[in-house]
């Protein structure tokens, strides 16, 4: 995320907003420090794992992700 912030501030957009289904409690600060806005439905402490918090984190097959991003 911090890499896609820095590289969209070069565009100069009127503004960077972040929003995530769920984040560690310390990323809270830094990401109001570097997006305009910063959206989280769920703090935790600790994280350990995002999938912990999903019922089904089954993982996305490449071929899946081709396809998405051809339409």
């Amino acid at each position: 995320i911090i890499a896609a912030i820095e590289s969209l501030r070069k565009l100069h957009p009127q503004k960077i907003i972040v929003a995530v289904p769920v984040a560690d409690v310390c990323v809270k600060a830094k990401m109001t420090k570097l997006a305009d806005k910063f959206v989280c439905t769920m703090l935790v402490d600790p994280l350990e794992a995002v999938g912990h918090w999903y019922q089904d984190f089954s993982q996305t097959e490449d071929e899946e992700v081709i396809e998405l991003l051809k339409s």
